[in-house]
């Protein structure tokens, strides 16, 4: 069995450019190809076009990409969830009920790399799914191509990271990073999409395809790691939750960084633990919309390490 692997990021949203997968595809040298094509507002548009067509709802650039990539075909289905929401249930941001707020366009379940490895276990060249965890979709090879159980937590952990820094293509290239006049980004017009060649352990080393535009630097990669990343040591995917405050990122040639460390989320006693007395500058009902871990996180922060006028100091 191989001890590494290469995996290429060939899209990042359901418009994205088709020529940097094909570059990926045909220079990059890679074992896997992903491509992440769905997001939230992605599949409410394709359910609309959907109810208006019933033959459409699928990616409308899917045809070009298949034509442009391969053929043995795998689908994963099981995401839509819509026919099986209870419309009088409470939102969990509100408190108030699902019909408060109209019609229904969609409702998905995030899936994860479980639901893909069969697939790949078939042998099929290309994997179609529904909504999957983006980083789930960059898990699924990896741990398929190893091996892995589905307990090995600190791999999937790892390999969650990668998939996080891949998930959105470009982005990670310097497309967030990018700020014209400020931070210059060299020939952003043909943005080449990144790889990362991950080892068994799960750590990896990200790059490009050479002479590509773009660049991959320690600052372009760590604003990919922070990316909706709302609590660090404590990333929810539906494979692991996944700890990033030891992720070590070293540049180790021009546009190449390497990627050590993440592990399982080592925060779960501590979440369940509930703060004993509020502080005064943030009540206790001022978090209850709101994530419990990262109020937990914010009631320590203040009321342990830096106590405002009036809060005692208490352990929590």
């Amino acid at each position: 069995m191989p001890r590494r692997l290469r995996i290429g990021s060939g899209a990042g949203f359901s418009g994205d450019r088709l020529e940097p997968a094909v570059v990926l595809a045909e220079r990059g040298a890679l074992d896997y190809l992903v491509l992440e094509c769905l997001a939230e507002r992605t599949i409410a548009l394709a359910q609309l076009r959907r109810k208006a067509k019933p033959t459409e709802g699928y990616d409308p650039l899917l045809k070009r990409r298949v034509e442009m990539l391969l053929p043995k075909v795998a689908v994963v289905t099981g995401d839509d969830v819509l026919a099986k929401i209870d419309r009088d249930q409470t939102a969990l941001e509100s408190g108030r009920s699902l019909s408060d707020y109209g019609p229904l366009v969609s409702a998905n379940a995030y899936l994860g790399s479980d639901a893909v490895i069969p697939a790949l276990e078939s042998g099929a060249d290309v994997v179609i799914t529904g909504r999957v965890a983006d980083p789930s979709l960059f898990v699924a090879p990896i741990a398929h191509q190893f091996g892995w159980r589905a307990d090995e937590l600190d791999r999937l952990a790892r390999a969650t990271v990668v998939g996080h820094l891949l998930e959105c293509a470009g982005q990670v290239s310097g497309g967030y990073f990018a700020d014209p006049g400020i931070r210059d980004v060299p020939d952003i017009a043909h943005l080449g999409f990144p790889f990362a060649d991950v080892d068994d352990e799960g750590n990896a080393e990200l790059g490009k395809v050479e002479g590509t535009g773009g660049a991959i630097t320690l600052a372009t990669v760590k604003e990919q790691l922070l990316y909706e990343a709302s609590n660090p040591g404590a990333y929810v995917t539906p494979d692991v939750t996944a700890d990033f405050r030891d992720v070590s990122l070293r540049e180790i040639a021009r546009n190449r960084v390497a990627v050590e460390g993440g592990r399982r989320d080592q925060l779960r006693r501590a979440q369940r633990a509930r703060p004993r007395k509020a502080c005064r500058r943030y009540p206790a009902s001022a978090f209850e919309p709101f994530i419990r871990r990262s109020a937990h996180r914010l009631y320590r922060e203040h009321v342990v390490a830096r106590p405002c006028s009036g809060c005692r100091r208490e352990s929590v």
